[in-house]
């Protein structure tokens, strides 16, 4: 066996420009990769559950490869100032005794296998990227892992879940119930958790903002329990791989009992806590209601007058530059006492209107 020194040096330069190419060009493609994916995140934030871990095995991947090519290109380098001695030493190794020359085969050997596994750690890198059953696998390991995380919370015992379960029939009889039932909670879930964040100048921070975080929020603010939290975006974070095309398989009914406990809290404290945030005008919105809007067909007609602007029903509008005055006309003929609601609390009006109809 004899290489040249002239083929060592060649190898040994070529390879640290490829790698370092390389390198180069997998790190861009990795940041164009994440930017596309958190520009769909941002789009959606449901996606985040499912892309996420995507993002994450593609860079943690791509580090690895990173570190292993700088080192390569570094001992590549180094070892151009002993391609001669290296050459010798290949040559030589069948000597018998020569340890200097076994030595410097395996230094050749060694870098050749160095390099050629950096090289390899492309593939994984691809695969995530460009195989749909690669995403597939990192996709059922999370739901795994939330499904797991899930059956911890309900078997701890500072579990609160111990609600009756809900009437549905199941698959076979067992504590679990279908996917389709368990959306179908969770929707309604969506729909409390995001009355609690209503629209503000134009922007509808329940139309933008992630479930987890509205969820996580509404925790702090303790109008849900704050132990509910892990297993609420846990509950989350299943839905969003369901609909994003997991397989979760059937759902345990005791979390479509604490979908179902959140949503009868959140609907029930509504009201009271929308109240407290509108303050003193929400009292004084209040004794009016009640007396002259007391069942919901005088408060969708009330709805309907302040939202066209035009009279419905017995209540009559008027309207100047900045506010809106409604009088209840009476059985007898004479007008009740007025509300006046300023133009800029129209909206907070017709909303508590629309969740005192809803109770």
């Amino acid at each position: 066996m004899n290489i040249s020194s002239d083929a060592i040096y060649w190898i040994f330069s070529t390879l640290p420009q490829v790698l370092a190419a390389l390198a180069g060009l997998v790190m861009t493609g990795l940041t164009v990769y994440d930017q596309n994916l958190s520009r769909r995140i941002d789009e959606d934030p449901s996606r985040e559950d499912i892309l996420q871990p995507i993002v994450d095995g593609t860079f943690r991947r791509g580090r690895k490869f990173f570190v292993f090519s700088i080192v390569c290109i570094l001992l590549d380098v180094g070892v151009l100032a002993y391609a001669e001695k290296i050459s010798k030493g290949i040559a030589e190794v069948s000597v018998l005794g020569n340890g200097e020359s076994i030595v410097w085969l395996s230094v050749f050997l060694l870098l050749l296998v160095g390099n050629c596994y950096t090289l390899w750690l492309l593939m994984p890198i691809l695969n995530v990227a460009l195989s749909k059953k690669d995403r597939s696998k990192i996709i059922a390991k999370e739901t795994d892992e939330t499904k797991k995380a899930l059956d911890a919370e309900e078997q701890s015992p500072d579990s609160k879940n111990g609600v009756k379960t809900p009437d549905e029939s199941d698959k076979d009889g067992d504590d679990t119930l279908s996917p389709m039932i368990f959306i179908e909670y969770f929707r309604r879930l969506e729909n409390a958790v995001k009355a609690y964040f209503p629209e503000v100048e134009g922007f509808t921070l329940g139309r933008r903002a992630s479930m987890a975080f509205m969820v996580g929020q509404l925790c702090k603010d303790n109008i849900i329990p704050r132990d509910y939290e892990n297993e609420l975006k846990n509950i989350i974070k299943l839905r969003n791989l369901y609909i994003h095309g997991a397989e979760i398989g059937y759902v345990s009914k005791k979390v479509i009992d604490r979908l179902k406990e959140v949503t009868d809290l959140l609907t029930r404290n509504l009201p009271g806590n929308y109240m407290k945030i509108l303050g003193p005008k929400a009292e004084e919105w209040r004794k009016w209601i009640n007396e002259y809007a007391s069942d919901n067909k005088d408060k969708d007609n009330l709805i309907e007058t302040v939202t066209t602007n035009a009279s419905h029903g017995k209540y009559h509008i008027l309207i100047n530059g900045y506010h809106v005055t409604v009088k209840p006309k009476l059985p007898d003929g004479a007008y009740g006492e007025r509300l006046t609601v300023s133009h800029n609390d129209v909206q907070e009006f017709i909303r508590y209107l629309d969740m005192l109809r809803n109770e």
